[in-house]
C-alpha cells in the first residue's frame, strides 16, 4: 500500500491513519518503525511485493512518481491547493518564497502524474 502524493498535503497524516486502521483491523503492518529517509522507505518495497501473507501489509510513503504497474500495490494519493502547499512549504522548511516556488513547480509535475 503506497501513500504517494505531493509534499505538504497531509500525506504523513494519511500514512499514519492508514497504518493505524490496518493494525486495528488485525493486520500486521510493516515497516514496524517509520523509516526516516526516502531510500529506507523504498527499500521495503521489494519485501512488500514478495510478501504473500494476506495478514501482513506494507504501508509505504513517497513523494516521487511511481509506476502504476507495481505488482500487488494499492495507491492512496493526497492533494492540496498548490498555493496552500507553497505557504506550508515556506513555514515548515523555513524557506524563502523563491525556493518554495521552485519546489511547487516540481510538485505540480507530481500532481499531474498522480491525477
Amino acid at each position: 500500500m503506497w501513500v504517494c502524493s505531493m509534499p505538504r498535503s497531509g500525506s504523513m497524516w494519511t500514512y499514519n491513519v492508514t497504518r493505524s486502521l490496518l493494525e486495528k483491523s488485525g493486520k500486521t503492518v510493516f515497516p514496524k518503525q517509520v523509516p526516516k529517509s526516502h531510500d529506507k522507505m523504498i527499500s521495503f518495497a521489494d519485501e512488500g511485493i514478495r510478501n504473500n501473507n494476506p495478514n501482513i501489509l506494507y504501508v509505504l510513503k513517497t513523494h516521487v512518481p511511481l509506476s502504476k504497474t507495481i505488482p500487488r500495490s494499492f495507491f492512496i494519493t493526497t492533494m492540496r491547493d498548490l498555493r496552500d502547499a507553497l505557504v506550508s512549504w515556506m513555514r515548515f522548511m523555513h524557506s524563502d518564497f523563491e525556493t518554495a516556488l521552485m519546489a511547487m513547480v516540481d510538485t505540480a509535475k507530481l500532481v499531474d502524474h498522480y491525477a
